[in-house]
């Protein structure tokens, strides 16, 4: 007992426990900014696709579309 409150009076343990705080918040501050940037690139990407894709009805130029194509039609909806 006498060695743990030595240990305690020192500060050790409080230090560890600051550092370790300090460390939890920058992890949550990249955490944080990294959903911003995917939420900021999925309104980007949504915004491309809906700028550039018309909508296509008509069957025969569906059946000649790439599938790339055909995503981006799905997509559009």
């Amino acid at each position: 007992m006498k060695m743990a409150r030595k240990r305690d009076s020192s500060g050790l343990e409080a230090k560890r426990r600051k550092a370790q705080v300090e460390f939890d918040w920058h992890v949550a501050e990249l955490a944080r900014e990294k959903e911003a940037e995917k939420v900021k690139q999925a309104a980007e990407e949504e915004e491309r696709i809906r700028r550039s894709i018309t909508l296509i009805t008509d069957r025969s130029l569906i059946d000649d579309m790439k599938i790339k194509a055909l995503d981006e039609q799905l997509d559009a909806l």
